[in-house]
């Protein structure tokens, strides 16, 4: 694990979960940053600090959680306050676990783990980036064009400013 770019590769090696803790956790934006791409990138497992359904927005590009092996039912939490507590419940849980059990759920952790930094790096994450950036570009240009053609049409019509002002003075 080793990267010209990220600098805590002492402390991740000693971890056995990143705890990214996102910008935003309050209320319902889904808004994923460097913070997890961080976690990502070091090929690390996670726990995600976060509005709820954060991980089922990073699952719907393409990556994968770590459901089967821990519980990640905080996700589902819509109670901001409640939801950071099962992450603190959880995480306290794995630390309770035996040695053995905690190689068990890393063993199978880092089979996800790699899958998610594979599809960060081997460019399948930024096509889909890519497709939904220029689908955006495709909606402001019709949103765009839509105002021209309504604010054509008012301008051609008999109601356009100048017949307003007129009945506003009768």
């Amino acid at each position: 694990m080793s990267s010209c770019w990220l600098d805590n590769f002492e402390a991740a090696q000693d971890s056995m979960f990143y705890v990214p803790t996102e910008t935003v956790f309050f209320g319902n934006r889904l808004h994923i940053t460097e913070k997890t791409f961080k976690a990502i990138a070091l090929e690390m497992p996670f726990i995600l600090v976060a509005p709820a359904h954060s991980l089922q927005y990073l699952r719907s590009y393409g990556f994968q959680t770590f459901g089967t092996i821990i519980d990640e039912s905080y996700d589902e939490e819509e109670d901001d306050l409640l939801r950071i507590q099962k992450v603190g419940k959880l995480l306290e849980d794995i630390n309770n676990l035996s040695l053995s059990e905690k190689q068990h759920i890393w063993k199978h952790c880092s089979r996800i783990a790699t899958h998610n930094y594979t599809h960060f790096y081997n460019g399948n994450f930024e096509k889909i980036l890519w497709k939904e950036f220029i689908l955006m570009l495709s909606n402001i240009e019709k949103d765009y064009h839509a105002q021209i053609l309504r604010r054509q049409h008012f301008e051609s019509s008999e109601w356009n400013t100048e017949t307003v002002s007129e009945l506003s003075n009768t």
